[in-house]
């Protein structure tokens, strides 16, 4: 079992914002014309610290929320290191 700090989901505030450019002229027509960009800020409610994050690809809604996720893992990382350090806790 792992001893390391983390910071509990709970206490994290997620915000996303998605917009896309391209042109589909029917339903038809693949997602993957559309070039979707994500933007997404992490707050941990106890500190009020915030990190923020943009991305930007294309293709289907799977790949896109693959996407989603690889941003969040990204954010979450940075915000726990960067909790971690205005707390100063020790190791990290």
């Amino acid at each position: 079992m792992s001893n390391k700090w983390h910071i509990e989901p709970k206490d994290v505030y997620r915000s996303t914002m998605e917009g896309g450019t391209g042109v589909r002229k029917n339903s038809r027509q693949s997602r993957a014309l559309i070039e979707k960009e994500i933007h997404m800020d992490l707050v941990h409610r106890p500190t009020n610290i915030e990190v923020h994050g943009t991305m930007k690809g294309n293709g289907t809604r799977k790949e896109l929320t693959s996407l989603r996720e690889n941003l969040y893992n990204q954010l979450y990382t940075e915000l726990e290191n960067k909790v971690a350090k205005a707390l100063k806790i020790p190791g990290r």
